[in-house]
């Protein structure tokens, strides 16, 4: 069967809408010449892969996966382009960053995040479609394709150590925290985006995060890259604080203009406000990137997690976040007690449990 004249979106949908048919995704995916690489290497891909349903469960997932990255083509070209903004600056012994400058990097990442949930969308979609046409289908493929939030969310953002907890992911958890790792710098996300330009975006999906960072691994050394770009001695020092850069400036509760200087290990970060310049925080590089933030810097961190903190009402599926909660929360007698520098999990913490503490 000749495609050449039909755009790839078609051809993805056909493949996603073979079992309305009566095909399976994967015989589909098989019966189709002229297929663009990524596709192509998903067949050779699949050929290891000897369980029929996790053929048609990565076939659909990866579908997803590469349909969403070319509609978001030029979001994931901008947030390329503030990588290098950051790369750039930290380069300088002293460099000041613009509250302007921050909203639009804020802007940058939320397009990146929203690119993630339209593959959940996606994937939700299909097996609704399935569950009308084919039960058993439908029941063949949701554990396979359902997404599990608080997996997904500690995978985005898992470091290099942690990636083997993570081996009993679904394939639909593995696409949807891919991109969202790419939006939060994690490593995964970064082995994501070596992937698609090697055409091998299939292994995102067939391999278990750990087996994939060290794919990704060999493909970075050889590029003269690295994996991930903040763990010493894995890249310049440049590129790890580059990514530290854009993981502080996102992580901050406000918007505002900052002047940063060089100091042994990182930068001091200072506010800045009609001329005037007050210390505000220390930003690490070594190692894990982190910060020593000031006592108004924390309450403005609390205050914007409570601002945004989900409504948790109507949840059904309360357990998976039970499950993710229980890595990152310990309980003292009556109390539970946590500790995050990251806002989306104070924002969990807070929906979840109330505040009680600091």
């Amino acid at each position: 069967m000749r495609i050449r004249s039909r755009s790839i979106e078609e051809v993805i949908n056909e493949v996603i809408n073979a079992p309305l048919k009566g095909e399976r995704p994967f015989s589909k995916l098989t019966s189709l010449e002229n297929l663009p690489k990524p596709l192509v290497e998903l067949r050779k891909a699949l050929t290891r892969v000897k369980d029929e349903v996790e053929k048609d469960a990565a076939v659909v997932a990866v579908l997803v996966l590469y349909k969403t990255l070319v509609k978001n083509a030029e979001a994931y070209k901008e947030w390329a382009g503030w990588y290098g903004w950051a790369r750039r600056l930290v380069e300088e012994e002293k460099f000041a960053v613009a509250a302007e400058e921050v909203e639009g990097l804020r802007k940058a990442q939320k397009r990146l995040e929203e690119a993630a949930e339209q593959v959940r969308r996606e994937l939700n979609s299909v097996l609704a479609l399935y569950a009308l046409h084919s039960r058993e289908l439908y029941e063949k493929l949701r554990p396979h394709l359902e997404v599990d939030f608080g997996l997904a969310e500690r995978l985005a953002e898992a470091r290099h150590g942690e990636l083997s907890k993570y081996s009993n992911a679904n394939i639909g958890t593995k696409a949807y925290a891919a991109l969202l790792s790419i939006a939060r710098g994690g490593i995964c996300g970064h082995a994501a985006t070596l992937f698609m330009v090697e055409g091998a975006l299939a292994d995102v999906l067939l391999l278990t995060p750990k087996s994939a960072y060290e794919k990704a691994w060999k493909i970075a050394k050889g590029r003269g890259e690295a994996v991930d770009p903040s763990r010493v001695g894995a890249a310049g020092w440049e590129d790890r604080a580059a990514s530290a850069l854009l993981r502080y400036l996102l992580g901050r509760a406000i918007d505002e203009d900052l002047v940063f200087r060089r100091v042994k290990g990182g930068f001091e970060v200072f506010r800045t406000y009609g001329g005037v310049e007050a210390r505000v925080d220390v930003l690490k590089i070594e190692g894990q990137p982190r910060s020593k933030p000031g006592e108004e810097v924390l309450r403005l961190f609390v205050e914007e997690a409570r601002r945004t903190a989900p409504d948790l009402s109507g949840i059904k599926n309360i357990w998976q976040t039970l499950e993710w909660l229980n890595t990152d929360v310990s309980f003292a007698g009556r109390q539970v007690v946590g500790g995050t520098v990251r806002l989306w999990q104070l924002r969990w913490y807070i929906a979840l449990f109330g505040e009680g503490g600091d």
